[in-house]
């Protein structure tokens, strides 16, 4: 009987092992696709393969899939995403998101001015009864509970949203246009600052609409800065964006400066055929903000007709109070008859949409609440008032009052030639500002606008091949990382390896939009495959019904958890630990730009740095005490930054080994400190070392301490290396002049290297003349980075910031690919990471904006 056992033991252990053996690489494989990446670089033909959620290889495949995709022919591209999205109430009834699916839609970001959370009783009773045909149980108060009740009822799209500034109003103020006492503005504070804890991206605001437009901007700075303290957006419908376009423009970047906020335009615009000539200013405007180092930016959608409701062509003061107190004022003779001048008279104190239709024949009504006032679906205004024989402005009233609702209105207000000029700009990415429906039950009960279903398909098929404003990588960048980036969220927006696998496959030859402002509801077409947090939700074109859709956080998310002594801790903010801690190990006398790498890290709040350590770079010959001199420079920065208790120990001026090889350790404070640190590090956590240099100190710690390699991540930056080649060249100075200790790092099993070689980071160059106009007379240590590469290189117009590559890097890892390869062949043979391109625009950017925010403060 145990002989029996012990063979069928034996069995079972073979069959497991069988499994495991033939276990595939990937769960699915797309091929031989035309690969835009997201960066706006030019496509490339290889493969994808997705395990899980993520993306785990690209290139050409080596390994099996469950399921293999041919995408000859077509194009493979990250999921799209939807800047302005009203997905949310219709999610709530049919959680597929059809027609955004159908265009590549993987990501709708809601709550253009109100948002779905924090509720109060009154509000949830205000959204009961104006919700129309759509009908569903309100079981949330805040937004984050709002978030997640939709991804529980499980929904296709991934889903995100903006803490509405009109939402909070109404939750402290109620719908009355009056102002904020300080007491009440902290509470909308706070209420804001919840929001952005439970993930909200941002702050929004819509200021052509009551309660929102009641907000003076002293009220929008103060939610915006509660907004930026959580390193979240500012998004705006400006108060006009027609005839007071461009001092509603500056309030925008009044609001960006005084906040010190990213900022961004909803659906960019230019109403009113006799505003179209501002365009021109309008962008000026906004290129001037970008240029003075605001982070200032747009998402438009693809057509010249805009929608809304008949509160549009209404005052404001008419509709303070909400909808029944609007409703009752428009039964008043005498209220009537001043509403009525007013929608007809021009003016430049509120945004009348219907005047800027230019007449009620270009104002189509397409969203009634009333069944007896369906059939006026698709009618126009103007035809509305001649069956009905009253103006208008009083039919307008009439329909208010009768629907029991605003009404959903479509309003004719832009030019052709306007909307590819914006398309062209390339800070402008793109929405719907519709919600994601389907031809199908009670959304045929109205008409929508028809970006619902073809905004992002239209771009692509008319405006990208049809008329080529921009070229197609250029469009995939500004539906994918673009927004992905502005919004800071995590590992979306590009094709890159650990990003979750939101894709789409689409034949660029036929993708068009086919729905009309007669018949909206008509699928796009084009899309052939889509995949969300790796689950296929669309295949060979049809909707394979399944639902895997996440909440998308922001960077302030916090996740809070109870420690045993009742403290609460920071757990998480956008798919990082609370705080990275990190040394950097820097040989900074012997160029620029460690400089400027050691600022940026010491400016970035995702960092704890434990320690600046000084390290030396000089050849082995050499008589100069350059740790010394790097050690001087690194105190400079302490000290004009006020950070001089950060603690700097000094490391070993000689190399390790000797001249002709060897691995002898050169003990030193810095070493010693690396040492400690990393044994004190938490368990589970590692500490990060970046090397802006030679590798002595750090390789001399490793091989004094191996205790310490399951401890830390080493970030260097050295060598040469082409990634279609893998040839790995070390003539490069930070490991020429310092072979053994670099061979030493390739050589240690176990421990987790990632590299920034000089071939990728020689892009990153800056200007000198740009660097003085950005920071002499700014401040002490502006003055000390412009000044140091004055006195050490006057001569040299340009540099290579080798340096801030590998940190811009570690700080923003969506604007630099990373790859994995095996060490040099004469080392041992394992797995490094390697970066192998930036996004040196974006880098640039990044550090300039830091620059401007600590400027600011």
């Amino acid at each position: 009987m145990r002989r029996i056992c012990w063979l069928w033991r034996v069995v079972v252990l073979l069959v497991i092992l069988t499994d495991l053996c033939s276990a595939a690489t990937y769960d699915v494989a797309i091929v031989s696709g035309v690969v835009y990446d997201g960066s706006g670089r030019a496509p490339y033909r290889g493969d994808i393969g997705i395990k899980g959620d993520r993306i785990v290889a690209l290139g050409t495949l080596a390994g099996d899939a469950e399921r293999v995709i041919d995408a000859q022919g077509l194009a493979v591209a990250p999921g799209f995403i939807n800047m302005l999205s009203w997905a949310g109430d219709y999610l709530l009834v049919d959680g597929r998101s059809q027609s955004d699916i159908r265009q590549g839609v993987t990501l709708e970001v809601m709550g253009e001015g109100t948002s779905m959370g924090p509720l109060n009783d009154a509000m949830k009773r205000e959204i009961a009864a104006t919700r129309g045909d759509l009908n569903f149980q309100i079981e949330w108060t805040t937004l984050g509970e709002y978030l997640e009740y939709m991804a529980r009822r499980g929904v296709s799209t991934n889903i995100a949203s903006f803490v509405g500034a009109a939402t909070v109003r109404a939750h402290v103020l109620g719908y009355d246009d009056v102002r904020a006492t300080p007491e009440q503005l902290q509470q909308m504070r706070a209420l804001v600052g919840q929001a952005m804890r439970e993930g909200a991206v941002g702050v929004s605001s819509a200021l052509i609409y009551a309660p929102g437009s009641y907000a003076n901007t002293e009220e929008l700075i103060a939610l915006a800065r509660e907004a930026s303290a959580h390193d979240g957006m500012y998004i705006s419908h400006i108060r006009s964006e027609g005839n007071g376009l461009l001092d509603a423009l500056d309030e925008l970047t009044a609001i960006a400066r005084a906040a010190n906020v990213r900022t961004e335009l909803y659906h960019m615009k230019v109403a009113g055929q006799a505003n179209w000539p501002k365009l021109g200013a309008m962008i000026a405007k906004i290129e001037q903000a970008r240029a003075e180092g605001l982070a200032v930016t747009a998402n438009m959608y693809t057509y010249t007709a805009g929608a809304t409701g008949l509160d549009a062509a209404m005052p404001p003061w008419v509709q303070a109070g909400g909808y029944s107190a609007w409703a009752k004022r428009l039964k008043d003779p005498e209220i009537r008859k001043r509403v009525l001048r007013e929608m007809t008279t021009p003016t430049d104190e509120w945004e009348n949409l219907m005047l800027l239709a230019g007449s009620p024949e270009n104002v189509l009504l397409v969203g009634f609440k009333n069944d007896e006032l369906k059939p006026l679906t698709g009618k126009t205004l103007a035809e509305i008032a001649r069956l009905r024989g009253t103006s208008p402005a009083e039919t307008a009233m009439d329909l208010v009052i009768e629907d029991d609702s605003e009404v959903g209105t479509i309003y004719f207000l832009m030019s052709e030639e306007n909307v590819k000029r914006q398309i062209a700009l390339p800070w402008v990415s793109f929405c719907s500002d519709s919600g994601s429906l389907a031809p199908e039950g009670v959304f045929l009960k109205s008409n929508v606008h028809p970006r619902a279903y073809g905004s992002f398909a239209r771009l692509l098929g008319k405006y990208v091949r049809q008329e080529k404003v921009i070229g197609l990588a250029e469009a995939v960048r500004r539906l994918t990382s673009q927004p992905a980036e502005n919004l800071r969220l995590d590992r979306r927006g590009r094709l890159r390896e650990g990003y979750y696998a939101d894709v789409v496959v689409f034949d660029p030859e036929t993708i068009i939009d086919r729905a009309t402002f007669a018949k909206p509801h008509q699928y796009a077409t084009g899309m052939k495959h889509v995949f969300v947090n790796g689950t296929q939700v669309l295949r060979d074109g049809e909707h394979t019904g399944a639902t895997p859709g996440r909440v998308v956080r922001g960077p302030g998310w916090a996740r809070r958890n109870d420690s045993k002594n009742g403290n609460k801790k920071r757990a998480k903010r956008a798919g990082h630990s609370e705080k990275i801690p990190l040394i950097l190990d820097a040989d900074t006398a012997n160029e620029i730009d460690d400089l400027y790498a050691i600022v940026r890290a010491l400016l970035e709040p995702k960092f704890d740095v434990k320690g600046l350590t000084s390290a030396q770079w000089r050849h082995h010959l050499s008589p100069e005490e350059t740790a010394i001199e790097s050690q001087k420079l690194n105190e400079d920065i302490l000290r004009l930054m006020g950070l001089t208790a950060i603690p700097h120990p000094m490391g070993s001026e000689m190399i390790m080994g000797k001249p002709w090889g060897g691995y002898e350790p050169r003990n030193s404070p810095a070493t010693e400190f690396i040492i400690k640190t990393a044994r004190a590090m938490p368990k589970g956590q590692r500490l990060s070392v970046a090397c802006l240099g030679a590798v002595t100190n750090l390789a001399s710690a490793v091989k004094l301490a191996p205790d310490i390699i399951p401890r830390i991540r080493c970030y260097t930056m050295s060598c040469q290396f082409d990634p279609q080649k893998k040839i790995w060249n070390k003539d490069e100075f930070n490991c020429r002049r310092d072979l053994n200790a670099a061979n030493y790092l390739f050589n240690t099993k176990g421990l987790e290297l990632h590299i920034m070689t000089a071939t990728t980071s020689r892009d990153l160059r800056f200007e000198l003349d740009v660097v003085k106009a950005k920071l002499l007379s700014k401040g002490d240590v502006w003055d000390y980075l412009a000044r140091r590469w004055m006195t050490f290189s006057p001569n040299s117009k340009t540099w290579i910031f080798w340096d801030l590559a590998l940190i811009e890097a570690m700080v923003r890892p969506e604007l630099a690919k990373e790859e994995t390869f095996l060490a040099p062949p004469e080392n041992t043979q394992r797995l490094i990471h390697v970066y192998t391109d930036i996004d040196q625009e974006a880098m640039e950017a990044d550090w300039w904006r830091v620059v401007k925010e600590a400027q600011d403060k």
